[in-house]
C-alpha cells in the first residue's frame, strides 16, 4: 500500500484501515509536520479526529510535543507513560478527554536521515480496548507509514 499509486491522502487512508482491521480504535491519525509553522496536517485518518486536527493545528502543539518528548525517535508511546497525568497536557486536557476518549499511542515517524515527518496517533473511548497492547506492531509498521509519503524507506535516524 505505502508504495501504491495515487495521493498521500489515499494511501495513508488505506493504511489506516487496515489498520483499524487489526487494532481496535476509535479514531486513527496520520499527519505530516511542517517545519516552518510547526503544525501538523492531516494526511490520513479513520474515525472522528477533528479533536486531533484542532489539537494538531496549534503551534503550541509542537511545544507540548517536544516538552513531553514526543518528537524523538522512540518505540511507540501510550497514552499512560506520558510524565504528567493526561488532564494535565494540553492535548488531552483540552481536546481528547472532552472529546470523548480516554487512552491511545502515539508515534513519531522519521525518514531515513532523522527529518521528523509527523505522527501517527491511534485513540480510543472503550476502556476494554488497549491501543498500548499493539505498539510493537505499531513500531514494526513506522518504516511502512514513514515510506508512505517519502517514498524511501525510514528506518531509526542516524545518530552522530
Amino acid at each position: 500500500m505505502a508504495a501504491a499509486a495515487g495521493r498521500v491522502e489515499q494511501r495513508a487512508d488505506a493504511l489506516l484501515g487496515s489498520l483499524g482491521k487489526v487494532i481496535p480504535y476509535d479514531a486513527g491519525w496520520i499527519a505530516v509536520r511542517d517545519p516552518e509553522t510547526r503544525t501538523h496536517r492531516r494526511v490520513g485518518s479513520d474515525g472522528d479526529t477533528d479533536a486531533l486536527a484542532r489539537y494538531f493545528a496549534l503551534p503550541e502543539a509542537d511545544e507540548e510535543l517536544e516538552a513531553l518528548g514526543m518528537n524523538r525517535f522512540q518505540p511507540p508511546v501510550p497514552a499512560s507513560a506520558l510524565p504528567v497525568p493526561l488532564a494535565e497536557t494540553r492535548a488531552w486536557g483540552e481536546y481528547l478527554l472532552p472529546a470523548g476518549f480516554n487512552d491511545g499511542v502515539a508515534m513519531a515517524l522519521f525518514t531515513d536521515d532523522a527529518c521528523h515527518l509527523g505522527f501517527l496517533s491511534v485513540l480510543t473511548s472503550d476502556s476494554r480496548h488497549r491501543p498500548a497492547s499493539y505498539m510493537g506492531l505499531l513500531a514494526g509498521l513506522r518504516p511502512l507509514l514513514a515510506r508512505a509519503w517519502t517514498g524511501s524507506r525510514a528506518s531509526p535516524p542516524r545518530r552522530s
